[in-house]
């Protein structure tokens, strides 16, 4: 058990050989470093970070325009080196993921998160996370990110382990949305483009991810279409244009987020945790064909608490308290009268009762 090792510590994994023997010391290591375009969530480029502080600045501020602009230049100059590199990765997935053994937390004063998690997924395949909240799942996709490192067991990528590459190399490999999704101050095309930044002049590309996660009517509908800044940090109080700069809902932005995501493109891996957390029912239910439609040969990993929106999911992996308590698909989970069975019978009632289909 590892419970009797010495209690762990979070680390920067710099601080580590990549080739350290997984877990030996006990400690969850922290990955330090820029999260790369992958995550439509904090951190997504080293100018990303930068934007996302515009939006606790006053309008006035002389680095607001310049650190904008920063974000064009470095997008115009990612495409045309071909891409960003990200050092040491791995290839293409070929295989599949595995999650051996994976025990994880945060510090020794905190209670683990992840306990002997084993699970796979198959290359092509998509497997749906699920459980109640603080059930691990969200921990369990920073650590498939490399945003953190395992305290013990490890995750492997066609049978090597993720320690064995660069952080911004795995990332490279995987576009992913997460609950916690940044809003940047910059036009919508922009806010689409940062999730591949060879994408940030390619309209093209751009409106084809938009159309596929649900956005594209609103946002070319906005005063300036596309080019409309998602923003009023840039306006005067006695302008009232809105074309100096627009403030979309959660759930539109939620859309865009996904937008971001799928920009990327073919990427090994596709990642979605809470993809459609702000929208209802229905709106839920187009998203996911969709994504079902643009995702079709793509590897999937799919975390929601609304388990009808990953019930068609190859496997459903249900975590309570850190550990897997079921594997299988919707319907022999429902066979089985578990806990999945309880959770999916509880929800469709609920939206029953309000009129939602689930």
């Amino acid at each position: 058990m590892p419970g009797a090792e010495t209690p762990a510590a979070a680390v920067p994994a710099a601080e580590r050989s990549a080739e350290a023997v997984p877990g030996a010391e006990g400690r969850a290591a922290a990955v330090p470093g820029p999260a790369g375009p992958a995550a439509s969530g904090p951190g997504e480029t080293d100018s990303g970070q930068d934007v996302s502080r515009m939006t606790d600045e006053p309008k006035s501020h002389p680095d607001a325009v310049g650190r904008a602009e920063a974000v064009r230049d470095e997008g115009r100059r990612t495409a045309a080196n071909g891409g960003a590199g990200a050092g040491r990765g791995p290839g293409p997935l070929r295989r599949g993921i595995e999650v051996r053994d994976l025990w994880f937390r945060y510090s020794p004063e905190h209670p683990w998160v992840l306990r002997g998690v084993d699970f796979e997924i198959p290359a092509g395949g998509s497997v749906g996370l699920v459980g109640r909240n603080g059930s691990g799942k969200s921990t369990l996709v920073k650590l498939l990110c490399r945003f953190y490192d395992p305290v013990r067991g490890a995750i492997l990528w066609d049978g090597r382990d993720l320690r064995e590459f660069e952080p911004g190399a795995i990332r490279e490999r995987m576009s992913a949305v997460f609950q916690d999704f940044m809003s940047y101050d910059l036009s919508a095309a922009e806010n689409i483009g940062v999730g591949d930044l060879t994408a940030i002049d390619d309209r093209a590309r751009i409106e084809e991810a938009a159309r596929a996660a649900g956005v594209h009517d609103k946002l070319a509908a906005l005063p300036r279409g596309y080019d409309t800044a998602l923003t009023r940090i840039f306006f005067d109080v006695s302008d009232d244009d809105p074309s100096t700069g627009v403030i979309l809902s959660g759930g539109q932005w939620q859309r865009l987020a996904l937008a971001r995501a799928l920009v990327r493109g073919g990427r090994d891996l596709l990642i979605l945790d809470e993809p459609s957390s702000g929208l209802d029912a229905q709106a839920e239910h187009e998203i996911h064909t969709s994504l079902k439609l643009h995702g079709r040969d793509r590897t999937r990993l799919l975390i929601s608490h609304r388990l009808s929106a990953v019930r068609d999911a190859d496997l459903l992996v249900v975590l309570d308290e850190g550990r897997i308590t079921e594997q299988g698909d919707h319907a022999s989970l429902m066979r089985a009268g578990g806990v999945y069975a309880d959770l999916f019978t509880l929800q469709a009632a609920g939206y029953q009762s309000a009129g939602e289909v689930s």
